[in-house]
């Protein structure tokens, strides 16, 4: 994680040099998001659920963010709540975010994004799921 943090870090400093802001979304996969898709992983490799702690990425990839200041927008949370909901928020051929983990994703980054840029953010009365982006 702290080579990961490195590597960020040097891009968030080449960014800054041009006056660039920089925000990092932490995108949870599938498998942490949606039991059903853990539950298929973890019977395809044969891996005790019990050794696992699906958290950690984000928690020590936001720390080590953290720690050299970096901004970070962690989308688990909203991503759980969302898919307990029922929003499908991947793909049915593939992983890829659906429309709706896209509208997810931008209603959490937008924000942050138009403080990072000093920009006013006015989001829109979108309905649940869907995306506010104008």
């Amino acid at each position: 994680w702290a080579l990961t943090g490195a590597i960020l870090a040097d891009i968030d400093s080449l960014a800054a040099a041009r006056r660039i802001p920089v925000v990092y979304a932490l995108i949870p996969s599938i498998e942490q998001v949606d039991a059903a898709a853990l539950t298929l992983r973890l019977e395809a490799f044969g891996v005790d659920p019990a050794s696992l702690d699906l958290d950690q990425p984000d928690r020590l990839l936001a720390s080590e963010l953290a720690k050299r200041g970096l901004t970070s927008v962690s989308l688990l949370g909203p991503f759980r709540e969302a898919h307990s909901r029922g929003v499908r928020l991947y793909g049915r051929a593939d992983p890829h975010l659906s429309a709706a983990g896209h509208s997810v994703t931008w209603n959490q980054l937008a924000p942050v994004m138009a403080r990072a840029l000093g920009a006013p953010y006015r989001p829109t009365s979108a309905p649940a799921g869907e995306c506010d982006a104008p």
